[in-house]
């Protein structure tokens, strides 16, 4: 954290407070959003008169064989530390390759059952990303589309077989955070199922933070899993000056807390405005990092509530 002296110092923690009390009172409104902003999935996938289908391994075919290994990042640095999480990979959305193609250590998190699912994950791989698992999670008014979703109504039985087939598609996941979820990550039962599966392949969680009742940090913490939690969605707006405005709210953010964990989608506005932000952030002195490094610097959530 950089020490405030003197009456600049003042009116700059004033600022940074108003910032976060900001974005924690947007979070009663943020899943309603994200639920409207969400993409129908293709017509030849979505079928109204098709029960779901979970295949173990996400593809009709054998996976493809190839030599993609999970890129090991570096240390973490002394300063102000950044992790951007991109949402919404693996739908054929617009916007991705721009996206996968930016310079920058990024978290893609990548939706199941998409036609370009195991596309974007090998591409975010060659580009130096890092990829997690976006677990489709039940929301308040509940939701019938695809993925499917963790619902409270299962069965601890069948949470297993959902989640547990939805990471056999991505084996190179190092990390999960929720898709929706406002209803399902306030259910502490769905969130104990869902993290013991996390901890079971050693992977880290981080709460997108659709609802400020979620619990998943908190129960993350009492398994001793690793969890970090969204700061701030960058793209409420999908307006470029927007977009730009709330990257450099993340970063002030990060400048007073030393670290901050903050959620894009992918389209091409948000695309355009990482590369034309960014720059000057890491000029600024902002390091860029993984989310599941920051998810792992203590181990387990110490600010869950």
């Amino acid at each position: 954290m950089i020490p405030l002296k003197g009456k600049q110092g003042w009116i700059q923690g004033i600022l940074a407070a108003l910032m976060i009390l900001g974005a924690w009172w947007g979070h009663g409104q943020l899943d309603l959003w994200y639920q409207s902003t969400l993409v129908s999935p293709p017509q030849d996938v979505q079928r109204a008169n098709e029960p779901p289908v979970r295949p173990s391994n996400g593809h009709d075919q054998a996976p493809v064989e190839d030599d993609t290994t999970t890129p090991q990042p570096p240390p973490l640095p002394d300063g102000p530390k950044l992790a951007i999480i991109i949402d919404d990979l693996g739908w054929e959305a617009e916007g991705t390759d721009a996206m996968l193609a930016l310079p920058y250590p990024l978290t893609m998190a990548v939706l199941p059952d998409g036609a370009t699912t195991r596309n974007d994950i090998e591409s975010a791989l060659a580009h130096g990303h890092e990829v997690f698992l976006h677990l489709p999670m039940e929301p308040l008014g509940g939701y019938k589309g695809r993925p499917q979703v963790v619902t409270t109504d299962m069965e601890d039985g069948e949470i297993d077989e959902l989640v547990g087939g939805y990471l056999d598609q991505m084996p190179e996941a190092v990390g999960v955070n929720n898709h929706m979820g406002s209803k399902a990550t306030a259910d502490r039962r769905v969130a104990h199922r869902v993290l013991t599966l996390v901890g079971a392949r050693d992977l880290v969680f981080v709460d997108s933070r659709t609802w400020r009742a979620s619990l998943m940090c908190e129960v993350a913490t009492e398994l001793g899993i690793p969890c970090a939690f969204n700061h701030l969605f960058l793209d409420n707006e999908r307006r470029l000056e927007a977009i730009v405005e709330r990257l450099h709210q993340a970063a002030a953010l990060a400048r007073v807390q030393g670290q901050a964990v903050v959620i894009g989608h992918v389209h091409p506005v948000m695309a355009h405005a990482l590369e034309t932000t960014l720059p000057q952030l890491v000029e600024e002195g902002i390091h860029l990092v993984f989310a599941r490094q920051l998810a792992l610097l203590d181990e387990v959530c110490e600010d869950c509530t």
